[in-house]
This record gives structure tokens, C-alpha cells and sequence, in this order.
């Protein structure tokens, strides 16, 4: 973590924001089955924000943009995708799993943007729940007015998770390198009685 904040350090906080806002939104709207790390992304964008690289407010924003734009664009992509292939019959359904998509489709059925919210919170079903609504016939409006301010929250609340574990993870970095030399240590010895007893045994 430490040499990744040093490299993102002397970059120019646009670029900073740029970049992981694409991560955040990506990780929604990329293909399929395609995860990228989110959660820890905008962790580590409130840790920059909290060593002062990037502005918190700003990081913040960019976050939550970032996961409402992903969403939109996964729900747009999950349209696209039932009528292309006509459901159920799809190759995507397929490769869902038919049982799966009618739980789904069944969950979507009872608590429709209730869903989408919970969705939300849960790692790898944010990424499909877009998908899932936009496939069952949820309708765009309906979707947004669950899945906008969720996806907006959820941004934000995890920069701002980001930021409060700064100063924590400054005291862990504090005694990071006497740990890594103890159990450097620790495994040498390890290491050094496992070659002793190997000789021993072979004489």
C-alpha cells in the first residue's frame, strides 16, 4: 500500500480521480461475470483522500457518480442482451443457469427495487443485479429510482470508509516493517531446523 501511495502521490489529483472513477464504473458495467475490485478501489481512493493526494468531497463525488453511471450502463447492457437473444431460451439465461434466474427473477417479482437496493451492498451481485432487472422486465424508471441513490450512497460510503481507517492503517504501516523482520526471522529458523533435520536423517 505504501508504494502505491507513493507512486499515485505525484500524479495530478484529475488523474487520480480519473482513474479510479473508470475502476468504479467498470466494475458495473463490464461484461458479464467480469469483477473488478470496487470495494477495494474506493478504499484505497478514501486512504489517498485521508494522506491528503485528493480531496475528500471530491473523491466522494467521483465514487459516486461512478457507481451510479456503472449501474445505468449495466442495466442498459442487460436490455440489450434480452432482446437480442429473446428470453428464456438466451445464451445468457443459459449461462446464468435457468434455476438461478428464476429465483432471481422471482426475488426481482417480490420486492422489485427493494431488490436492487439490497443488491447493491453485495459483492459480485451489484455487478448483476442491473443485468438481472433489465432482463426480467424491470422498468428503467422503477430500476433508477431504487438503484441511483443507492449506487450514490454506496460510493461515498465506502471513500469515507476509506478515509476513517487512514489513520489506523498508519499505525499498522508504523510496525509493518519490525513484523515482516520477525517473521522473516521466524521462517529462517523454520527453514534452517527443517535442513538440519533433512542431513541428519540422510547421514
Amino acid at each position: 500500500m505504501t508504494v502505491l501511495r507513493d507512486t499515485l502521490a505525484g500524479l495530478p489529483p484529475s488523474l487520480v480521480h480519473l482513474v479510479f472513477g473508470v475502476l468504479v464504473t467498470l466494475e458495473a458495467a463490464i461484461v458479464l461475470g467480469v469483477v473488478l475490485p470496487g470495494v477495494s478501489g474506493l478504499l484505497l481512493f478514501g486512504f489517498l483522500a485521508y494522506v491528503g493526494n485528493v480531496s475528500l468531497v471530491a473523491a466522494g463525488c467521483v465514487a459516486a457518480v461512478g457507481a451510479a453511471l456503472g449501474t445505468t450502463l449495466a442495466y442498459a447492457s442487460g436490455r440489450r442482451l434480452s432482446r437480442a437473444d429473446g428470453l428464456p431460451d438466451s445464451r445468457i439465461v443459459r449461462r446464468i443457469g435457468a434455476e438461478r434466474w428464476h429465483r432471481t427473477e422471482n426475488l426481482l417479482d417480490r420486492f422489485g427495487g427493494r431488490a436492487v437496493l439490497l443488491g447493491q451492498w453485495v459483492v459480485g451481485i451489484r455487478t448483476l443485479m442491473p443485468r438481472f432487472a433489465a432482463m426480467a422486465g424491470l422498468s428503467y424508471r422503477r430500476f433508477a429510482s431504487w438503484s441511483v441513490p443507492v449506487s450514490l450512497l454506496w460510493g461515498s460510503t465506502w471513500v469515507v470508509v476509506g478515509w476513517t481507517a487512514g489513520s489506523a492503517y498508519e499505525r499498522v504501516a508504523s510496525i509493518a516493517g519490525w513484523v515482516s523482520l520477525v517473521l522473516l526471522a521466524l521462517a529462517a529458523a523454520v527453514l534452517a531446523v527443517v535442513l538440519h533435520r533433512r542431513r541428519v536423517a540422510a547421514a
